[in-house]
């Protein structure tokens, strides 16, 4: 990478000491020929020479200002390409980050959903009271948000697993009266409003059944208030 660099400043030294050297050679004539004693007494063709000179000058500004133009043209492209694969890095690092966090919460809802329906197996069977339901919102909110970052990569059989999970834990927390408290149910929403906004990346069924899962996670607290 340094060798770049210096080969680059270098290069930009080179066309600076031609260019400088020319208009130098240039300049130089133009003396000479103003100075010249054979041309003094013949004015007319001493200036038709001056103003040839000065032509020639004029004309390699202009191809050099041309010259630079196309030079910066082509550093611009050169630049906004590696920018955009910068870009590009930047897009497939993120998906990956986002998959790895999204697989963590999946394990990790998993592992809370088989706790809590052990413990409710032993609620049922020996009547332990002490045992609290809230496994099951969490780990619902849990699989709700690896949704909205498995969306980022597109990964259909991740978003389905949470999927078919998450309707079993909605008949769960319905059946031990939980999922009402506010808290749990905005930031379901919050999450949903997510994966709505990169819903083209679900397929029509799987979005389709995310909208049935969300009616039926608001509709735990008229449920439960009918209960009660």
């Amino acid at each position: 990478m340094k060798r770049i660099r210096i080969n680059v400043k270098l290069g930009e030294i080179y066309k600076t000491a031609i260019l400088t050297a020319w208009l130098g050679f240039s300049g130089w004539i133009m003396y000479g020929m103003y100075d010249n004693p054979i041309l003094l007494y013949n004015s007319a063709d001493r200036w038709s020479n001056l103003i040839a000179v000065i032509g020639i000058v004029v004309a390699t500004l202009i191809g050099w200002q041309i010259y630079s133009a196309m030079d910066w043209n082509n550093k611009a492209e050169r630049i906004s390409k590696i920018e955009d694969g910068y870009r590009s890095m930047f897009a497939a690092l993120n998906n990956t980050r986002n998959f790895s966090e999204a697989s963590m919460l999946y394990m990790e809802a998993k592992s809370l959903i088989d706790d809590a329906y052990k413990e409710e197996q032993k609620k049922n069977e020996n009547g332990n009271v002490d045992w609290s339901p809230d496994g099951f919102p969490e780990a619902y909110l849990m699989l709700l948000e690896a949704i909205a970052l498995y969306t980022s990569p597109s990964v259909e059989k991740p978003i389905q697993n949470c999927i078919d999970a998450m309707y079993g834990i909605i008949e769960a927390m319905r059946r031990n009266n939980v999922g009402k408290d506010a808290e749990f149910q905005s930031k379901c929403n919050d999450s949903f409003q997510q994966i709505k906004e990169n819903k083209h990346h679900l397929t029509i069924a799987q979005y389709d059944k995310l909208k049935d899962l969300k009616s039926r996670r608001v509709n735990l607290c008229n449920l439960n208030s009918t209960e009660q």
